[in-house]
Protein backbone atom coordinates (compact mmCIF):
# COMPACT_ATOMS: atom_id res chain seq x y z
CA UNK A 1 0.00 0.00 0.00
CA UNK A 2 1.07 3.82 -0.55
CA UNK A 3 -0.51 6.34 1.94
CA UNK A 4 -0.53 10.24 2.49
CA UNK A 5 -0.62 11.51 5.76
CA UNK A 6 -1.41 14.93 5.41
CA UNK A 7 -1.70 18.45 7.81
CA UNK A 8 -0.04 21.88 7.93
CA UNK A 9 3.03 22.51 9.38
CA UNK A 10 3.51 22.08 13.08
CA UNK A 11 0.31 20.16 13.19
CA UNK A 12 1.90 16.58 15.02
CA UNK A 13 1.60 14.72 11.41
CA UNK A 14 5.56 13.53 11.87
CA UNK A 15 5.21 13.05 15.68
CA UNK A 16 2.19 10.75 14.31
CA UNK A 17 3.68 8.75 12.92
CA UNK A 18 6.97 8.20 14.38
CA UNK A 19 5.13 7.17 17.58
CA UNK A 20 3.39 4.70 15.41
CA UNK A 21 6.19 3.37 13.83
CA UNK A 22 8.12 3.38 16.73
CA UNK A 23 5.63 1.36 19.13
CA UNK A 24 5.37 -0.76 15.83
CA UNK A 25 8.98 -2.08 15.85
CA UNK A 26 9.00 -2.30 20.07
CA UNK A 27 6.15 -4.97 19.62
CA UNK A 28 8.30 -6.57 17.46
CA UNK A 29 11.22 -6.36 19.80
CA UNK A 30 9.21 -7.08 23.15
CA UNK A 31 6.50 -9.71 22.19
CA UNK A 32 5.64 -9.15 26.33
CA UNK A 33 4.59 -5.40 25.22
CA UNK A 34 1.02 -4.60 24.68
CA UNK A 35 0.18 -4.83 20.96
CA UNK A 36 -1.68 -1.18 21.29
CA UNK A 37 -1.63 1.92 19.41
CA UNK A 38 -4.69 4.69 20.19
CA UNK A 39 -7.08 1.88 20.95
CA UNK A 40 -5.62 0.26 17.16
CA UNK A 41 -4.02 -3.30 17.55
CA UNK A 42 -0.23 -2.72 16.30
CA UNK A 43 1.36 -5.11 13.89
CA UNK A 44 4.84 -5.88 15.04
CA UNK A 45 7.40 -5.20 12.24
CA UNK A 46 10.30 -3.70 11.13
CA UNK A 47 10.48 -0.27 10.04
CA UNK A 48 12.61 1.98 8.01
CA UNK A 49 12.54 5.76 8.50
CA UNK A 50 13.54 8.03 5.87
CA UNK A 51 13.97 11.46 8.00
CA UNK A 52 15.14 13.63 4.34
CA UNK A 53 14.53 16.51 6.76
CA UNK A 54 15.36 18.47 10.03
CA UNK A 55 17.61 15.36 10.94
CA UNK A 56 19.14 16.54 13.99
CA UNK A 57 16.15 17.54 15.37
CA UNK A 58 14.44 14.26 14.34
CA UNK A 59 17.13 12.41 16.60
CA UNK A 60 16.12 14.50 19.48
CA UNK A 61 12.24 13.60 18.85
CA UNK A 62 13.32 9.43 19.50
CA UNK A 63 15.76 9.95 22.47
CA UNK A 64 12.52 11.65 24.09
CA UNK A 65 10.19 8.75 22.84
CA UNK A 66 12.91 6.39 24.30
CA UNK A 67 13.07 8.47 27.39
CA UNK A 68 9.36 8.59 27.69
CA UNK A 69 9.00 5.16 27.39
CA UNK A 70 11.60 4.20 30.28
CA UNK A 71 13.67 2.13 27.62
CA UNK A 72 17.18 1.30 28.38
CA UNK A 73 19.89 2.54 26.68
CA UNK A 74 21.19 -0.30 25.28
CA UNK A 75 17.68 -1.60 24.32
CA UNK A 76 17.37 -3.03 20.39
CA UNK A 77 14.36 -2.91 18.30
CA UNK A 78 13.95 -3.15 14.15
CA UNK A 79 14.19 0.79 13.79
CA UNK A 80 16.56 2.10 11.10
CA UNK A 81 16.80 5.72 10.54
CA UNK A 82 18.02 6.51 6.79
CA UNK A 83 18.96 10.61 8.12
CA UNK A 84 19.49 12.28 4.48
CA UNK A 85 17.35 13.06 1.57
CA UNK A 86 16.52 10.17 -0.89
CA UNK A 87 15.92 11.50 -4.40
CA UNK A 88 12.79 9.78 -5.47
CA UNK A 89 12.01 11.92 -8.50
CA UNK A 90 15.02 12.05 -10.92
CA UNK A 91 17.69 9.06 -9.71
CA UNK A 92 16.35 6.00 -10.39
CA UNK A 93 20.34 4.51 -9.13
CA UNK A 94 19.01 6.41 -5.78
CA UNK A 95 15.87 4.02 -5.73
CA UNK A 96 17.65 1.42 -6.72
CA UNK A 97 20.38 1.60 -4.17
CA UNK A 98 17.36 2.15 -1.19
CA UNK A 99 16.04 -0.71 -2.23
CA UNK A 100 19.13 -2.84 -1.75
CA UNK A 101 19.73 -1.20 1.93
CA UNK A 102 16.16 -1.85 2.77
CA UNK A 103 16.34 -5.95 2.03
CA UNK A 104 19.70 -5.88 3.76
CA UNK A 105 18.51 -4.25 7.22
CA UNK A 106 14.96 -6.54 6.65
CA UNK A 107 17.52 -9.39 6.48
CA UNK A 108 19.24 -8.60 9.54
CA UNK A 109 15.71 -7.64 11.47
CA UNK A 110 14.72 -11.34 10.14
CA UNK A 111 17.52 -12.58 11.76
CA UNK A 112 17.75 -10.74 15.55
CA UNK A 113 13.62 -10.26 16.04
CA UNK A 114 12.04 -12.38 13.34
CA UNK A 115 10.50 -9.02 12.26
CA UNK A 116 11.26 -8.08 8.20
CA UNK A 117 10.91 -4.88 7.22
CA UNK A 118 7.39 -4.36 6.47
CA UNK A 119 7.10 0.03 6.97
CA UNK A 120 8.88 2.97 4.88
CA UNK A 121 8.28 6.10 6.06
CA UNK A 122 8.81 8.88 3.93
CA UNK A 123 9.27 12.20 5.42
CA UNK A 124 8.92 14.66 3.53
CA UNK A 125 7.34 13.79 0.26
CA UNK A 126 8.40 17.78 -1.01
CA UNK A 127 12.25 16.80 0.52
CA UNK A 128 12.47 13.54 -1.63
CA UNK A 129 11.03 15.16 -5.06
CA UNK A 130 15.05 16.48 -5.28
CA UNK A 131 13.84 20.05 -5.96
CA UNK A 132 11.52 19.23 -8.18
CA UNK A 133 7.64 20.83 -8.91
CA UNK A 134 4.99 18.83 -7.01
CA UNK A 135 2.53 21.03 -8.93
CA UNK A 136 3.45 19.12 -12.03
CA UNK A 137 2.40 15.62 -12.87
CA UNK A 138 5.75 14.14 -14.32
CA UNK A 139 7.68 15.33 -11.14
CA UNK A 140 4.61 13.41 -9.11
CA UNK A 141 4.31 10.47 -11.91
CA UNK A 142 7.82 9.86 -11.13
CA UNK A 143 7.62 9.80 -7.47
CA UNK A 144 4.86 7.80 -7.15
CA UNK A 145 6.52 5.21 -9.52
CA UNK A 146 9.79 4.97 -7.17
CA UNK A 147 7.34 4.39 -4.22
CA UNK A 148 5.84 2.00 -6.27
CA UNK A 149 8.99 0.44 -6.55
CA UNK A 150 9.90 -0.07 -3.16
CA UNK A 151 6.45 -1.50 -2.29
CA UNK A 152 6.86 -4.05 -4.65
CA UNK A 153 10.35 -4.74 -4.23
CA UNK A 154 10.70 -4.60 -0.95
CA UNK A 155 6.84 -5.71 -0.11
CA UNK A 156 6.38 -3.56 2.31
CA UNK A 157 3.97 -0.30 2.69
CA UNK A 158 5.05 3.16 2.24
CA UNK A 159 3.52 6.24 3.85
CA UNK A 160 4.59 9.69 2.89
CA UNK A 161 4.03 12.93 4.68
CA UNK A 162 3.15 15.63 2.81
CA UNK A 163 1.55 19.09 3.23
CA UNK A 164 -1.56 20.61 2.63
CA UNK A 165 -2.70 23.56 0.20
CA UNK A 166 -2.72 27.20 1.73
CA UNK A 167 -6.49 26.88 1.35
CA UNK A 168 -8.66 26.85 4.20
CA UNK A 169 -10.40 23.85 4.65
CA UNK A 170 -7.88 22.08 2.53
CA UNK A 171 -8.15 18.19 2.59
CA UNK A 172 -6.60 16.90 -0.34
CA UNK A 173 -2.55 17.18 -0.83
CA UNK A 174 -0.31 19.88 -1.89
CA UNK A 175 0.57 19.54 -5.58
CA UNK A 176 -0.81 17.91 -8.91
CA UNK A 177 -4.04 15.81 -8.39
CA UNK A 178 -2.61 12.88 -9.34
CA UNK A 179 -0.67 12.70 -6.25
CA UNK A 180 -4.37 11.98 -4.39
CA UNK A 181 -5.48 9.68 -7.70
CA UNK A 182 -2.86 7.48 -6.88
CA UNK A 183 -2.62 6.76 -3.27
CA UNK A 184 -4.13 4.04 -1.59
CA UNK A 185 -5.22 6.11 1.32
CA UNK A 186 -4.99 10.20 2.90
CA UNK A 187 -4.50 10.48 6.67
CA UNK A 188 -5.50 13.88 7.80
CA UNK A 189 -3.96 15.57 11.11
CA UNK A 190 -5.57 18.22 12.70
CA UNK A 191 -4.20 20.15 15.29
CA UNK A 192 -6.52 20.66 18.34
CA UNK A 193 -6.93 23.71 20.01
CA UNK A 194 -8.17 25.05 23.64
CA UNK A 195 -7.42 21.83 25.22
CA UNK A 196 -8.87 19.84 22.84
CA UNK A 197 -6.47 16.52 21.37
CA UNK A 198 -5.19 16.33 17.81
CA UNK A 199 -7.68 14.56 15.35
CA UNK A 200 -6.36 11.70 12.21
CA UNK A 201 -9.45 10.78 10.53
CA UNK A 202 -9.10 8.80 7.55
CA UNK A 203 -10.60 10.70 4.28
CA UNK A 204 -9.59 8.18 1.78
CA UNK A 205 -9.69 4.22 2.06
CA UNK A 206 -9.12 2.89 -1.81
CA UNK A 207 -9.85 -0.71 -0.51
CA UNK A 208 -12.40 -0.57 2.05
CA UNK A 209 -14.56 2.35 0.49
CA UNK A 210 -15.40 3.53 3.60
CA UNK A 211 -14.01 6.42 6.44
CA UNK A 212 -12.85 5.50 9.82
CA UNK A 213 -12.22 8.44 12.14
CA UNK A 214 -9.52 7.84 14.90
CA UNK A 215 -8.80 10.28 17.82
CA UNK A 216 -6.28 10.93 19.82
CA UNK A 217 -4.03 13.40 21.68
CA UNK A 218 0.13 14.20 21.89
CA UNK A 219 0.31 14.67 25.50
Amino acid sequence: AFHLVLGAPGCGKSFLVTDMAMMMARCAADPEHPREWFGLRVKPTGVVYIAAEGQEDFVFRLKAWWQAERLLEDFQMPFYLVPRPVDLRSELAQTADLVEEIKHISALYQAQFDAPVELVIVDTVNRSLAGGDDAKADVIGAFVKNCTALRDQCGVAVVGIHHLPKADGATDPRGHSSLKGDNDGQWLVRQGGGGAPNTWPITRLKVAGHNQHFVGSFE
